[in-house]
């Protein structure tokens, strides 16, 4: 990332390619790619964007992402390649080998809390494929911190939302409405969320939950199984994924959003709770702290402690004009991470990397 060693590869804006290679699978739900959705809105402003891959298995996945690359001319084409940690580490490290074999020049974009942890025990793992790119850009300063303190220093540009698609209004006197927006996977702790209901009604507060995400470890049957032991099943439901467009709608029908997680970066389903004005109450996982303050933008609790979560929301309950603040400040918040701010910041750095001159 030395701008003294390295030099952008040049490209005319008549020919500018961007090639964003990650998982991309066929939009199913709430769970199209931070990236892809980049991909769509730099198209709309002259670039030519191409993502791979949509195939479902992992094999093919790689195989298609393997042979973009190869097909990628060194001189008009940026790959923008999506890194995360786990299997898909692997494919990422593959893809980034092909562009430096090749000499395409590509630029990394890290996700997910898992890499944090990485960059501190096994740097090794991420130093080829870092320091072979152009840049290194993430939507966690925490993740950002913790790279630059082994690696290489990444850019910080968040995740972006449309904010006029999210209808605000004050949250004061809370029911509560509970919503869980995030995949039914181990990580995210989806049966805290269920633990933490019992223990509101436990104590008289009548919280309802709705749990919203696709279920990509097949845990369903075991958190309904979870359900009706503790007799909730008509105040917890699991509605599966619903399309991206409806979530502002699942969350204007909620007094507070839910995070459970163990391990997280910069989720946008939390920009998005703070954009309608939902309270959200928070594990203080990963990059969590970085993205919102405790007590100033919500309720951050320690992992794994379904009391904690259900002391949180109980006291937003009883604390009406805490709530209130938390809803106005949250908007104030997300107004950051519209796209209006985001889509300047991207193409400011994508216009470096392709050389182009900007007035």
């Amino acid at each position: 990332h030395d701008p003294a060693v390295r030099v952008a590869p040049v490209m005319t804006p008549q020919r500018r390619r961007l090639l964003f290679v990650g998982a991309h699978p066929k939009a199913n739900g709430s769970n199209i790619a931070a990236s892809h959705e980049l991909a769509l809105r730099l198209r709309t402003s002259g670039w030519n964007t191409q993502v791979v891959s949509m195939h479902a298995h992992p094999v093919g996945r790689l195989v298609e992402q393997v042979r973009a690359v190869l097909r990628a001319a060194p001189a008009t084409t940026l790959v923008l390649l999506d890194v995360f940690s786990g299997r898909a580490l692997s494919w990422a490290r593959v893809a980034a080998a092909v562009c430096r074999a090749r000499k395409v020049p590509y630029a990394a974009i890290l996700h997910g809390g898992g890499l944090a942890d990485l960059a501190t025990k096994s740097p090794q793992l991420l130093e080829p494929l870092l320091c072979g790119a152009e840049s290194t850009i993430t939507p966690s300063p925490w993740l950002a911190r913790t790279v630059a303190e082994r690696l290489v220093r990444p850019i910080v540009i968040p995740n972006g939302i449309d904010l006029s698609g999210y209808t605000w209004r004050e949250r004061r006197a809370l029911t509560p409405e509970i919503l869980w927006l995030r995949a039914l996977h181990p990580i995210y702790r989806p049966e805290l969320a269920i633990q933490t209901v019992a223990l509101l009604r436990r104590a008289g507060v009548p919280a309802r939950l709705t749990m919203v995400g696709p279920d990509k470890a097949g845990l369903r049957p075991q958190l309904e199984r979870k359900i009706r032991a503790a007799q909730l099943e008509k105040f917890v439901r699991i509605v599966g994924p619903v399309p991206k467009a409806e979530i502002p709608q699942w969350l204007d029908r909620a007094d507070i959003l839910l995070n459970t997680t163990d391990v997280d970066n910069a989720p946008v389903s939390l920009v998005e709770a703070l954009a309608c004005g939902v309270p959200v109450v928070s594990t203080d996982a990963g990059g969590i702290p970085d993205l919102l303050r405790s007590e100033d933008h919500g309720v951050l609790v320690p992992c794994g402690s379904a009391e904690a979560m259900a002391r949180a929301i109980e006291g937003l309950v009883n604390h009406p004009d805490h709530a209130a603040s938390l809803s106005v400040a949250g908007r104030r918040l997300a107004a950051h991470f519209d796209w209006a701010v985001v889509d300047a910041q991207w193409g400011a750095l994508l216009a470096d990397l392709a050389g182009e001159v900007r007035p």
